[in-house]
């Protein structure tokens, strides 16, 4: 509000100062030369009456409507000097000194006539000699009077001041319109301006829900179309500035939780390899030693070292094979097959195992699952989600095996009976090296807590969904592979485009 004040303020003001000093102007150029126009201007009108008298017998219609410009006139005889006409009779005494001093004036006067300008001096009937005003007068000669033609001077004097004291009125009243008028522009002009004023300050401080009204026109109009397309320059630069900043933020993230990961990884590795390796030495010690006494203890002693042998391998193996997977050198090689067959050769890997642990396996495989995948990640995939089943088992044995044709992708589902996963440990199991019992109990020579987070990889590779839920009496992983038809229809489409 002050801005605009003052804006309107310095507006009026300057208008008002531009009025001002023209009429100062106007003033003082009437002060200094306005008399001496209105002289000139009267000289001239005298010179236009002589012309008119110059040449030929006068017209007394003429000479009448001369007077009515405040002429007078005094016409004499060239020949005899007699007065023909004489518009002041009052003054006859006048007549007989007049025409002789006209001629002689004239003589040496190159026109023809001659110009003065002097105060007319009366006489009282007392012979008391007052001043009558300035007058200016014409005397001349022409081809057959001698004409002498003047006019007051007071009444220029008097016009002049008169004009000059209607000009000032005039001027104020002009004025006081003046400033009301750039009152009202100055108004219609401040306000667009503030507006765009305050909508500039507004996106200063990122703010760009207001925008200019550009319906103005002219230059006003176009600052205010300029100041909407800055502010639109200005929100789509900072939005993809705030989306850069947020994909730089979660990269920044993801790589200090990819750090993390490592060192857990490290360190859970570094836990999970300590103990067999300290087994191996262990029992190889006491074998060297001789604590083994019997071919019974001896077998006992080489059953262990083999385990944690294989127990090692099975890790370093897997932890190998997630390496290569985050590695991002991985390239899939997608081909046709059939999906029955891999489930089919990957529950019979474990079925002596099954059979040894006394666990129940059904399964729902139709005989033909063409999918189009990478064979190898699948094979990992359902693997993996075999191995898990197996070693999280409960008491109540059952694993089951189930194909679910969900439109464009065949759903892998496995299902152990064991106890449920906690909901808020559910988005952690996919993570290298963890496990839902904290104390790290070496419940399986196979167990190695990569087999998730293998899974988690190829699936992400793939692009394919996967997870996993609890059910009744236990818990269902799943994973999604693409149909072959899917792919072949998608396939003849990008031929075609």
């Amino acid at each position: 509000m002050k801005r605009r004040s003052r804006l309107r303020q310095s507006l009026i003001f300057l208008s008002v100062g531009i009025l001002m000093l023209y009429y100062f102007l106007v003033f003082l150029i009437s002060v200094l030369f306005m008399e001496p126009y209105y002289l000139h201007k009267v000289e001239m009108s005298l010179i236009d009456a002589y012309h008119t008298l110059e040449h030929g017998e006068y017209d007394i219609v003429a000479v009448s409507h001369l007077e009515e410009s405040n002429l007078t006139f005094l016409i004499a005889d060239r020949e005899t000097d007699k007065v023909l006409y004489n518009s002041r009779p009052q003054r006859p005494d006048m007549e007989a000194w007049l025409v002789p001093a006209i001629r002689e004036y004239t003589e040496d006067s190159p026109d023809g006539y001659y110009i003065t300008t002097g105060e007319l001096m009366e006489h009282t009937t007392a012979g008391a000699e007052y001043s009558s005003g300035q007058r200016v007068s014409l005397g001349g000669v022409t081809e057959n009077y001698v004409v002498e033609i003047s006019t007051y001077y007071a009444s220029i004097a008097q016009s002049t001041a008169i004009s000059m004291q209607f000009s000032l009125i005039v001027g104020l009243l002009v004025m006081v319109l003046a400033i009301l008028a750039f009152s009202r522009m100055s108004a219609v002009v401040t306000g667009p301006i503030t507006q765009i004023t305050s909508i500039a300050n507004q996106i200063a401080h990122l703010d760009f829900s207001q925008k200019c009204n550009v319906s103005m026109g002219g230059e006003i109009g176009d600052m205010a179309e300029s100041v909407n397309t800055m502010s639109d320059f200005m929100q789509s630069y900072i939005t993809k500035l705030q989306e850069a900043n947020e994909q730089l933020k979660a990269d920044i993230l993801q790589k200090q939780e990819h750090e993390e990961a490592r060192r857990n990884l490290v360190a859970n590795l570094s836990h999970d390899l300590k103990t067999p390796i300290g087994l191996i030495s262990g029992y190889a010690d006491g074998l060297r030693g001789g604590m083994a006494k019997t071919d019974q203890e001896v077998r006992e002693y080489c059953d262990v070292i083999y385990d944690e042998s294989d127990r090692m391998m099975t890790m370093i193996q897997r932890m190998m094979e997630l390496f290569r997977l985050e590695s991002g050198t991985v390239e899939l090689q997608n081909e046709m097959f059939n999906l029955s067959e891999l489930l089919v050769y990957v529950t019979d890997i474990f079925a002596v195992e099954m059979e040894r642990d006394g666990i129940q396996l059904s399964e729902q495989i139709p005989e033909e699952l063409y999918v189009y995948t990478d064979y190898f990640a699948a094979e990992q995939v359902i693997t993996n989600y075999m191995q898990n089943a197996m070693t999280h088992i409960n008491s109540g044995r059952k694993i089951s095996l189930n194909v679910e044709d969900t439109g464009g992708f065949y759903r892998v589902s496995l299902f152990n009976s064991s106890a449920p996963i906690p909901e808020e440990e559910l988005p952690r199991i996919w993570e290298s090296f963890y496990r839902l019992d904290k104390s790290r109990k070496r419940s399986s020579s196979r167990e190695s807590g990569l087999g998730l987070s293998i899974v988690k990889r190829n699936m992400e590779l793939l692009g394919c969904d996967y997870g996993a839920k609890n059910v009744k009496e236990g818990v269902v992983f799943w994973a999604d592979f693409p149909k072959l038809e899917q792919n072949t229809e998608q396939s003849d489409e990008s031929e075609t485009d």
